[in-house]
């Protein structure tokens, strides 16, 4: 893409040089009317005929409004909160400090939040197209970057805002143009997005509907998936008495946790006070089905309670551990040698080695299956969470343990590979946000001439 002919400093260091028929101009010069604070009312309607009542939470990542969300005013509370067409609307504090929206293109009447600021453009100086843009952009994100920098909380006010810098051409002719070109371009990069967000749930599915046929049908003679037959009798199979495990493959077993289970124990339900140095005690924020993720921000004990607690129990090499408070039902298998302190929203399952391979059970917890076990489990439970009692109760299929192994591996390349491709895909959206981002970025500050570009598909 070609550069403009001339260039000139902006005056501002994080913008750079500009074109030089271009300006730049705070968001208050820019206005029709001053920047002003949305209704401080309570969301408790949902009448359709309403104007709608837009808050942070209503902003969707596509830039569009949520559905689900929908909340309104009573016409008379809503009046002097009205939107208007083209009206930009700031985040002021919060986690989503700092978020965009534009209302365009609603149909029907809808009022702001005060914990929103709206800007309504002067449309001969500015398209509110165009400043929609600048706020998606590098530049914009580093100024937001340098008041939270200079503030003890994360909060921008309307006396900030007012103070934005925009870099922009001087005629709405042009400001149009450059909309339409990011239009076109940002709706392409928007479509490759959305299909490679479908193929990884499409993969997910996958991958969940290999676990739960692998872990309940097992492998035929040639290795592969066996399937489930239609209806019994059919040769090879058996009712298995469970409704939602159906038909099991004859010389399988249907049981209980408790008896393939030498010893289970859950991490500590004392209290500890916390040490700026000392020693890790995990919890089930920790545990995933890739293994323990252990940052440098984890809780820490010091060297007298982590003996108290690890004299207690600990997972040895091998255990199956599980949480079973908060998010309930991550699996993973204890590969560390050396004792770890837990609390008790983590079970370790010492499994019967002759019966029971914990990688088998890994991934039969890990299986829709059992999830769906373990969380009516908990949502009968007197508290939010399992126990090693619910656990221990728990129905699991108990192949033979060479067709756990064997299951196994199978799974063990088969999870690997969609893995892969679900990661594959995932850097690529990664990439293609910061392709968007940075297409932005570049033409908002007149880095590249985009006003006569042939609009190509994006590959």
């Amino acid at each position: 893409m070609k550069k403009y002919e001339k260039y000139k400093d902006s005056g501002i260091e994080w913008i750079g040089e500009i074109p030089e028929h271009w300006g730049v101009k705070r968001l208050k010069h820019l206005v029709e009317s001053s920047l002003k604070y949305g209704a401080n009312e309570s969301a408790d309607e949902e009448v359709l005929e309403h104007p709608r009542y837009i808050r942070i939470t209503d902003f969707g990542n596509d830039g569009k409004l949520r559905d689900d969300t929908f909340k309104s005013l009573p016409p008379k509370v809503a009046e002097p909160f009205l939107l208007i067409e083209g009206d930009l609307l700031f985040a002021r504090s919060g986690a989503t400090v700092g978020k965009t929206f534009q209302f365009k293109n609603y149909k029907g009447k809808a009022c702001f939040a005060g914990y929103l600021i709206r800007a309504n453009f002067n449309n001969n100086l500015t398209s509110s197209d165009y400043i929609n843009y600048f706020t998606k952009s590098n530049f914009y994100e580093n100024w937001k970057q340098s008041i939270f920098q200079q503030a003890t909380i994360q909060n921008i006010g309307a006396d900030k805002y007012n103070q934005l810098i925009i870099s922009l051409p001087l005629t709405i002719n042009e400001q149009t143009a450059i909309s339409t070109y990011l239009d076109h371009k940002t709706a392409q990069i928007d479509n490759l997005i959305s299909k490679k967000e479908k193929l990884i749930e499409l993969l997910k599915e996958e991958r969940v509907a290999t676990i739960n046929q692998a872990v309940t049908s097992g492998l035929d003679e040639k290795g592969n998936l066996r399937q489930k037959p239609q209806c019994l009798p059919a040769e090879g199979w058996k009712d298995s008495g469970i409704e939602w495990l159906g038909e099991i493959p004859v010389g399988w077993e249907i049981s209980i946790f408790k008896r393939i289970t030498l010893k289970i124990k859950d991490g500590t339900h004392g209290t500890f006070n916390r040490v700026s140095s000392g020693y890790t005690l995990l919890s089930a924020k920790n545990v995933f089905n890739e293994g323990l993720n252990i940052t440098n921000n984890e809780s820490l004990i010091s060297e007298k309670d982590f003996i108290e607690i690890t004299r207690n129990g600990f997972p040895a090499k091998g255990d199956l551990l599980i949480t079973c408070v908060g998010t309930i039902g991550r699996t993973t298998v204890y590969e560390d040698s050396e004792p770890k302190a837990f609390q008790r929203s983590v079970s370790f399952l010492r499994l019967n080695s002759d019966k029971a391979s914990p990688y088998f059970y890994k991934v039969f917890v890990q299986s829709d299956l059992y999830q769906n076990l373990l969380n009516s489990i908990a949502k009968t439970s007197a508290q939010s969470g399992v126990y090693m009692n619910d656990i221990m109760n728990s129905t699991v299929v108990i192949p033979p343990i060479n067709e756990q192994h064997e299951i196994v591996c199978f799974l063990n390349d088969k999870i690997e590979k969609y893995d892969k491709r679900i990661k594959k895909n995932q850097k690529q959206i990664t990439l293609l946000k910061e392709y968007k981002t940075a297409l932005i970025s570049e033409v908002v500050t007149g880095k590249v001439d985009v006003r006569n570009e042939q609009i190509n598909n994006i590959q």
